[in-house]
């Protein structure tokens, strides 16, 4: 067949199925999309027609909302009179419900009595029938009265004798809305063809209504089931013509009550035909045009040209020599084709002596590349490799004329190059390796080998290498290994060094701390107290110069730890604030703090690092300020999701001194005003701030206004969190009571310290000097039957320490009940995370202080708020802090003694307080600001402390917030106590203040109290 007409019958073909195809998808697609549009329309017609309904039904509601709460209605049904309905709802055409189309009203009482009735119908028959089964329905114990009774509002669809009627019914109440329900308002009104045509005129819609319980047609029984299966409208066409639409009406019971059956004209449907028949021709039409188009430039651009080209290489095969002849002239086919055979023929020339370049090239770069290169087959014989593998296995590379055997390699390094070349060929992709290849002097060399897949084009999968030696690196390698080894155990071996000293210094501080503790809360004289205060304080003295002295070896030695625990940055810039209160008081000077609102209170980082790096900068301040104040601000420098850096200033009005940066020298100038005068070496805590704040993620400067003083700058990084979450309600001092309690440390001082704190509180310890002698002992408690509460281990000693004892307590189900609280004395990264994975439920350090062994302990002993097993997380000092600085106390004291006294107790157990001196100044003090508790004091000026607390308890019976009131008074008459609780007060403390029982009183009363924490 001539190419002519081949191209003819292709082009009928591929146009006439084209046309087909396109008007398929189209008919299917488009005219779906009609029917998809054509059933929404019919389901929001359907909607459209239940809302209408609804809104009749709510109308009727509202209408009976109106008059059920009538105080008129309200007094009828109390008092029925026999005129009241006819005086109330008459005929009249303007009267609501004959507004409304409705046909009759009922009053009716709770027991299902109809007090009275008024028929607005014009069917009085009609009426009747109607009146005697809503009797029916009336029964006492029926649906319609149950729901009457509960004074509870219906409306909706009521069938009567298969009858529809549009129903509503309202609890008759006073207009106020308040009091009980007399019965019920109900209004009907008969849902007949009237009522449907006016739906059916109002939304412009063909509608009928059937009841469910009636022989239904049989497009109504399919969509029947539908609507039952899947409760939404259901939409089926009637004809060509016609589309419906169904939807269920329930009564007002739920029980499907009424079919809505909407009739709507296909004229979306019959568009979408006209559409795609019109689409069709349109197709028809393009494609004729389409093919006669394509036909005429087929014709003029291939076959006609196509034919001439024919006969002219018809030509040249007849025996004509075109690789001698000269390039013909001219513009026609045979010419171009044979001017084309020349220029091909030179570009072949052309293309060998590029070929043999680029050859040339490819051998003097594998030759002189500074590796060794090869190519093998899949039986690992070279068919090729470079100049530089030659040399280095004493090759020839010129006699290579067939692949070759490695002959010179031991069989095991074979074994071991063919096994990494079978993995590059089942993988197919670029592989490392690091080879022992020996040369043949023997000596062995590493080398880093790439080996990848080349394939042929006839599939063959050869294997690609290129390796360099690295034998020099390797050497350097292991010595670097070697060195860091050495290195590595050095640090060690210091760090448990650091460790051993910090463990031995530390147990003779904390017993000369403990003892004193004891000492001083055994009632000495003045002189005594103010000897053991000075013992006391050299010792803290002592333990924080050796702290600093231990944090530099580690800072030096690159091993200082730092913990990643949550904790609220208000609670801990305030404990600092109050710390050193007395420090400035006694210079005279102003110290306070201001936190951004914007800065949040929940982070997490090393609080005691914090701690750290802001008592060395302020106390470095209070040495150089005279006068004035000293301010500590926190802002936020960044901040994203995850993680925010704050900005600390401590601002001055003394001329400030160069504080060492890392890298920085004394003096220079530093900030954006510049640094102050050099006024001397600032100290080893100081130098110990700025790596600490390196090591934060921040660091420490110094900024100087002539005139105007100094500031000293800290910028750290923390974590975000969520806000900082409580403890939970801790155990009061009385469930401690006889509360068994184990205390395991190798140190004798620390274990009688121990015991005798918890003696003091009436629990019963028993102590341990290691661990093996404690899981005897905890083993024959509960053999006894009197298990111990609570554990208390030293987190150091010699034969297991603290963690492992408690990883074996936690991994016997039989001491299940017992809690873990960890003492360390040398605490490390990860001890956090460690306690809580092990389940210990505190971890304090070492020398601890006897209040907050308390507070950890009533709080592991103690409930929390949501569960029964105690806290949930891991208490911790910075945990309580910040429960107690959530309390907020206000002292009543006129005695400057007394007051000062009190104030200096609470303040040092964490709380905040407020002092006034007289009962009027305790009122006015509340209407400014809110407290969790009061101290206050039975003998005052103005207002004594029985009125101010009969006051404050008139004034809770106003507002409904119950402040605790802890009564204090010198005096012990007969009867003091119950004069104090008789005003109101929730406790009684005699004075002179005993520490144990004041701690104990408000311990107590933040237990009991929900407002506390």
């Amino acid at each position: 067949m001539p190419v002519r007409r081949k191209t003819l019958v292709i082009l009928v073909v591929t146009v006439s199925a084209l046309v087909g195809i396109l008007y398929l998808v189209s008919r299917t697609f488009l005219l779906s999309r009609f029917t998809d549009i054509e059933r929404e329309a019919v389901r929001q017609d359907v909607d459209r027609s239940s809302a209408a309904l609804s809104a009749d039904l709510d109308a009727m509601d509202e209408l009976a909302l109106d008059n059920s709460s009538w105080d008129a209605a309200y007094s009828y049904m109390g008092h029925p009179t026999p005129g009241f309905i006819a005086s109330a709802f008459g005929q009249a055409p303007a009267g609501a419900f004959v507004t409304q189309h409705d046909d009759f009203l009922l009053f009716v009482s709770l027991s299902g009595a109809i007090v009275g009735d008024k028929n607005f119908g014009p069917s009085s028959g009609k009426y009747a029938s109607v009146l005697q089964e809503m009797r029916a329905r009336l029964a006492p114990d029926s649906p319609l009265v149950h729901g009457l009774l509960l004074t509870r509002p219906l409306h909706g669809i009521l069938m009567l004798s298969g009858r529809p009627v549009l129903f509503a019914a309202r609890p008759v109440l006073p207009s106020t809305g308040q009091g009980t329900s007399r019965g019920a308002l109900v209004v009907g009104r008969f849902f007949n063809e009237g009522e449907i045509r006016r739906l059916a005129q109002q939304t412009h819609l063909k509608l009928s209504f059937l009841a469910v319980s009636d022989s239904l047609p049989s497009d109504v029984n399919l969509a029947l089931g539908h609507l039952r299966s899947s409760g939404s409208a259901f939409v089926q066409p009637l004809d060509r013509s016609t589309i419906a639409g169904y939807a269920l009406v329930p009564d007002i019971y739920g029980h499907p009550a009424l079919i809505l059956k909407t009739e709507v004209p296909r004229a979306i449907y019959q568009e979408g035909r006209l559409s795609v028949l019109h689409f069709a021709a349109a197709l028809l039409l393009a494609g004729i045009v389409f093919g006669g188009i394509v036909q005429l430039l087929l014709e003029k651009s291939l076959v006609s040209p196509l034919a001439v080209l024919n006969a002219s290489v018809e030509q040249i095969a007849a025996g004509v020599d075109q690789s001698n002849a000269s390039v013909r002239s001219g513009r026609d086919e045979l010419a171009m084709l044979g001017n084309a055979v020349h220029r091909m023929i030179d570009a072949v020339h052309r293309s060998e002596e590029q070929r043999n370049q680029i050859e040339a090239r490819y051998r003097v770069f594998m030759n002189n590349l500074p590796a060794i290169a090869a190519i093998k087959d899949e039986a690992g014989r070279f068919v090729y490799f470079n100049a530089p593998l030659a040399r280095t296995f004493g090759l020839d590379l010129q006699s290579f004329e067939k692949p070759i055997e490695p002959t010179w390699l031991p069989a095991h390094t074979i074994e071991q190059i063919r096994s990494h070349e079978q993995e590059v060929r089942q993988l197919l992709r670029p592989m490392e390796f690091e080879e022992i290849v020996p040369k043949p002097d023997g000596a062995e060399h590493y080398w880093l080998t790439l080996r990848f897949p080349l394939t042929e084009a006839d599939g063959r999968i050869l294997i690609g290498m290129v390796a360099i030696d690295i034998t020099e690196r390797k050497r350097a390698e292991a010595e670097l290994s070697l060195a860091r080894e050495k290195a590595e155990l050095a640090l060690r071996t210091k760090a448990e060094f650091l460790a051993d000293v910090s463990h031995e210094i530390r147990a003779p501080i904390n017993g000369v701390i403990g003892m004193t503790d004891l000492a001083l809360e055994s009632g000495p004289s003045p002189e005594q107290r103010e000897y053991l205060e000075v013992v006391k304080s050299s010792a803290r003295t002592l333990l924080s110069l050796f702290n600093d002295i231990i944090d530099f070896s580690k800072l030096d030695a690159g091993t200082l730890d730092f913990e990643n625990i949550d904790f609220s940055l208000r609670g801990a810039v305030e404990s600092i604030i109050r710390s050193l209160a007395p420090a400035a008081r006694e210079n005279k000077i102003e110290l306070s703090s201001r936190i951004d609102d914007a800065v949040p209170d929940a982070i997490r980082g090393d609080p005691t690092r914090l701690r750290q790096v802001l008592v060395n900068l302020l106390q470095l301040g209070l040495k150089l300020t005279q006068f004035g104040e000293i301010v500590l601000s926190a802002d936020a420098e960044m901040q994203t999701e995850e993680e925010i850096v704050l900005h600390f200033c401590v601002r001055m009005a003394a001329e400030g001194v160069a504080l060492p940066n890392i890298g920085a020298q004394a003096g220079k100038s530093d900030g954006a005003h510049g640094a102050g005068p050099w006024l001397g070496r600032p100290g080893l805590s100081v130098v110990i701030a700025a790596r600490l704040a390196e090591l934060m993620g921040g660091r420490i400067w110094a900024e100087t206004q002539p005139g105007h003083g100094s500031s000293y700058n800290f910028n750290a990084r923390f974590e975000l969190l969520s806000p900082y979450s409580d403890a939970g309600r801790p155990a009061s001092m009385s469930q401690l009571h006889d509360r068994r309690v184990m205390v395991a440390d190798d140190n004798p001082t620390n274990r009688k310290i121990l015991a005798e704190m918890l003696q003091t509180w009436r629990m019963r310890p028993t102590v341990a000097a290691g661990g093996a002698e404690t899981l005897l002992e905890l083993e024959r408690a509960r053999e006894q039957g009197v298990p111990f509460s609570l554990a208390i281990l030293d987190s150091r000693m010699p034969d297991m320490d603290g963690f492992r004892l408690a990883e074996k307590i936690r991994h016997d189900p039989r001491l299940a009940g017992t809690k873990i609280l960890l003492l360390t004395s040398a605490g490390l990264r990860g001890d956090a995370a460690r306690c809580r994975d092990l389940g210990i439920q505190a971890y304090l350090p070492k020398p601890v202080a006897a209040a907050d062994l308390l507070d950890a302990i009533r709080r592991v002993l103690g409930k929390a708020a949501s569960e029964g097993d105690g806290p949930s997380f891991l208490v911790t000092r910075h945990s309580l802090r910040e429960a107690r600085r959530r309390l907020k106390i206000l002292i009543a004291e006129d005695n400057a003694v007394d007051r000062t006294l009190a104030v200096r107790l609470l303040e040092k157990r964490g709380y905040t307080v407020e002092t006034v001196e007289t009962g009027r100044a305790v009122l006015q003090a509340l209407e400014r600001d809110s407290f969790d508790a009061i101290l206050m004091d039975i003998q005052m000026p103005e207002l004594d402390g029985l009125q101010a607390t009969v006051a404050i308890r008139d004034h809770e019976r106003i507002t409904g917030i119950h402040v605790p009131i802890i009564a204090m008074t010198a005096y012990a008459m007969s009867g003091d106590r119950e004069r104090c609780l008789a005003a109101g007060m929730d406790r009684y403390i005699p004075k002179p203040l005993n520490v144990q029982h004041l701690y104990q009183t408000i311990d107590e009363i933040s237990a009991s109290t929900p407002s506390l924490v």
